[in-house]
């Protein structure tokens, strides 16, 4: 579509701004883009972000991503006491018949090892790879995997073929198939060695070498529905406050509670322990900062109080919410607290104190004025006019902008709970120190994300039923 000569000089008469604009102001847009592409490729290479694919560990990621939800079993077979090695049921196993070991990697790659030592490792009857003794009784790959590049890659699977020669380079001393998820099978003259990357966490639910550990999937539902008892025990104070054992003997379900929460490897006790005072330090000092900022929000409104003192006090409530929770936990822990949770409750109080006064006394301020009014005319007193002509109106915002308040401060206090020494930030602190127990750190996610969901859940209800979303009119 064109415009004529006449509508267009028209136009650039009527709106002489907009077509006889400065340079400056036509040219600002690309002025404000072109300087920040250029801040941002100096803010690039001052950081030394053009060396960070080169710095980056690709395989210390992937084993550590792979750890999150997926973990090693280990089996050990040593030729000359093969009574020793311990079977792991769900994909190893010892025939005393034929005297034969098989083993299955990722449920599919069969390793079959006879009682002279010959190793086969095949896919679906297909050798892909066998070890043991040759016509002159040396050790020696007897069927050797196709491979290909530099790092051996076996032609058509997950992993790589390492052989290693004695110093004559003829001799083979040991092989190794490397998967890249972290399995592995070694085998030597005198031995094998098998790691089996399985999905899941290790000893999850009732710890190493437990009974029910040890049970089938059937052989456990049938004794959760029969009627033998197990005995456990119990710490409980005595008369004089000392700490007494009580045994007692209970029903399969509440042995395979005791059980689980006991797990000496998971310590699921000591980590929903750890959940709860992080959920304690949440609530507690977000209680506490609810209270104070309701009381600060009044006279913190410009159109309720005097002028002077709403800008003393809001100044003062930016104050205190200008210092992160991170630092004031520290200021509570040098100040004499300590570490612990009174610490992180007092951080939270006072940040929340600052950031809720803030918002509560801006929804006052917005307040339809008529209500107010029409209370104040019938000749209420001032706190009768706050009550019926205030209240009612903030009320459902007050509550809806502490709820979620809330639902923030649990996610907060896993950084908080790290500093001081409490909550499941202390867990995730002390695992990721060890830069082994990446599974534990997840198991500790896991569970955040889980209270996060559930209290948004409960917060989005409670909030409905407040403010009337979803009744019946």
């Amino acid at each position: 579509m064109t415009t004529d000569p006449v509508t267009a000089a028209r136009l650039r008469e009527a709106h002489p701004a907009i077509f006889d604009a400065p340079w400056y102001r036509r040219y600002a847009s690309f002025v404000l883009l072109g300087g920040l592409s250029i801040y941002l490729l100096i803010s690039f290479f001052a950081m030394g972000l053009q060396h960070a694919a080169r710095d980056f560990r690709q395989d210390n990621f992937r084993s550590a991503t792979l750890d999150f939800y997926s973990y090693i079993e280990e089996l050990n077979i040593n030729y000359r006491r093969p009574e020793q090695t311990k079977f792991h049921r769900q994909w190893s196993a010892f025939d005393p018949d034929s005297q034969t070991i098989t083993a299955v990697i990722h449920n599919k790659y069969d390793v079959i090892i006879k009682p002279d030592g010959e190793l086969t490792f095949s896919l679906n009857d297909e050798v892909i790879a066998r070890f043991g003794l040759d016509e002159n009784g040396t050790f020696a790959a007897l069927v050797t995997p196709a491979t290909q590049g530099p790092d051996n890659q076996v032609s058509g699977h997950p992993f790589t073929y390492k052989p290693k020669f004695k110093g004559n380079g003829t001799d083979l001393l040991n092989a190794q198939i490397r998967f890249t998820n972290g399995s592995q099978l070694k085998i030597t003259k005198g031995g094998v060695r098998i790691k089996n990357r399985r999905l899941g966490w290790e000893y999850f639910w009732f710890g190493e070498g437990h009974e029910l550990t040890e049970m089938t999937g059937a052989e456990f539902w049938a004794f959760m529905r029969s009627n033998e008892t197990r005995e456990i025990s119990k710490y409980v104070r005595n008369a004089n406050g000392l700490r007494d054992t009580l045994r007692l003997d209970v029903a399969p379900w509440r042995y395979a509670w005791h059980s689980f929460l006991n797990n000496d490897d998971w310590k699921h006790k000591e980590v929903y322990d750890k959940a709860l005072q992080s959920l304690a330090m949440a609530y507690c000092g977000l209680i506490i900062a609810a209270f104070l900022a309701a009381i600060l929000a009044f006279p913190a409104a410009q159109n309720i109080s005097n002028v002077f003192v709403s800008f003393l006090l809001k100044r003062f409530m930016d104050l205190i919410r200008a210092i992160d929770h991170l630092f004031w936990a520290l200021i509570f822990i040098r100040g004499g607290f300590g570490q612990g949770m009174l610490s992180g409750i007092s951080a939270f109080a006072v940040v929340e104190t600052g950031t809720l006064g803030k918002l509560m006394a801006e929804a006052i301020e917005n307040i339809d004025s008529k209500q107010p009014e029409g209370v104040q005319s019938t000749g209420a007193s001032e706190m009768m006019v706050r009550r019926y002509g205030i209240i009612p109106q903030v009320l459902p915002v007050f509550v809806s902008q502490t709820l979620y308040f809330f639902e923030s401060n649990v996610r907060s206090a896993t950084v908080i709970g790290a500093v001081c020494g409490a909550g499941l930030g202390l867990q995730i602190l002390n695992n990721a120190t060890n830069g082994t127990d990446w599974e534990d750190i997840a198991y500790a996610a896991l569970i955040i994300i889980t209270m996060v969901m559930v209290i948004d859940s409960f917060t989005n209800w409670l909030r409905g039923r407040l403010i009337g979303i979803g009744r019946s009119r």
